[in-house]
C-alpha cells in the first residue's frame, strides 16, 4: 500500500484548522448593556464581593471577555477582579476561572462607563448555572466603586444563554466565604466568547478523524 500523499495530509491539516477557526469565532454570549440601569450594588472594602448569576445554553462555552457597567464616586482610582464561580445551593462556589487583566476605573467618575478584561478562554459546561463575582482590590479612601444593576439580561438565541433563577445578586463581606442576598436584580454585564455550532463541530471532528486517518495509515510497501 502506498504512503498517504503529501497533498492528502495537507487537505485534512487544512480542513482541521478552518473548522478550529469556525468554531472559535467569538460572539455575545448573554449582556445587558443597552439597557437603562435601575439601581446599584457598593463595594468598599477588599473584604467584599457582589455576584450576578447566568445559565449556559445546550452547548459547551468558553469566555473571552467581559464588560461591566461601573462608576468610582472615590477621590483614588481603583481596579476591580472579575470571575466565573460554579452555583453552589444558589451562591457562588468553587472558582471556574479569572480573567486575565484587572478592570480599571479612574477616580472620582461623573457617570457609569463600560469597563473590559479579557481571558485566554474560560471553560463552562453546557446547561450550568454559574456566578459572575466582582471584587474590589483596593480599599476605599473616601466613597463606593458602583456595580450597574438591571432587572433583566438579554440573551442570544444561538447561544443559549439565560439569566439564572436566582433574581437576586449576592454580596460578601468575607472575602466570598459566604453570601447574603442583595438587591433584586442583576449585575449589567457582557461576557463574550465562543459557542460550537452543529455544523462547525461536525466540520471539526471530520477534519481531525481525516488527519489522524491520514497520519497513522501504516506506511507499506
Amino acid at each position: 500500500m502506498k504512503p498517504p500523499s503529501t497533498r492528502a495530509t495537507l487537505c485534512a491539516a487544512l480542513a482541521f484548522s478552518l473548522a478550529l477557526s469556525t468554531v472559535t469565532e467569538a460572539t455575545t454570549l448573554i449582556s445587558n448593556l443597552g439597557q437603562t440601569l435601575s439601581n446599584s450594588v457598593q463595594l468598599d472594602t477588599t473584604f467584599e464581593r457582589n455576584a450576578t448569576g447566568f445559565m449556559t445554553g445546550s452547548s459547551p462555552a468558553s469566555v473571552t471577555g467581559v464588560t461591566l457597567n461601573l462608576l468610582n464616586q472615590d477621590t483614588a482610582p481603583h481596579t476591580l477582579t472579575a470571575s466565573i464561580f460554579t452555583n453552589n445551593a444558589g451562591s457562588p462556589g468553587i472558582l471556574v476561572g479569572t480573567f486575565d487583566t484587572p478592570l480599571s476605573v479612574t477616580a472620582s467618575d461623573a457617570v457609569f462607563a463600560q469597563h473590559s478584561a479579557t481571558s485566554s478562554g474560560i471553560s463552562l459546561a453546557a446547561n450550568t448555572a454559574y456566578w459572575l463575582v466582582l471584587g474590589l482590590n483596593q480599599n476605599i479612601t473616601f466613597n463606593h466603586v458602583n456595580w450597574g444593576v438591571e432587572s433583566f439580561v438579554t440573551t442570544d438565541p444561538v447561544t443559549g444563554f439565560t439569566t439564572s433563577s436566582a433574581s437576586n445578586l449576592k454580596h460578601s463581606t468575607n472575602s466570598g466565604s459566604t453570601y447574603t442576598n442583595s438587591i433584586a436584580g442583576f449585575g449589567s454585564f457582557e461576557l463574550v466568547g465562543a459557542v460550537p455550532e452543529p455544523a462547525s463541530a461536525s466540520l471539526l471532528m471530520a477534519g481531525v478523524v481525516s488527519f489522524l486517518v491520514t497520519r497513522r495509515r501504516p506506511h507499506l510497501q
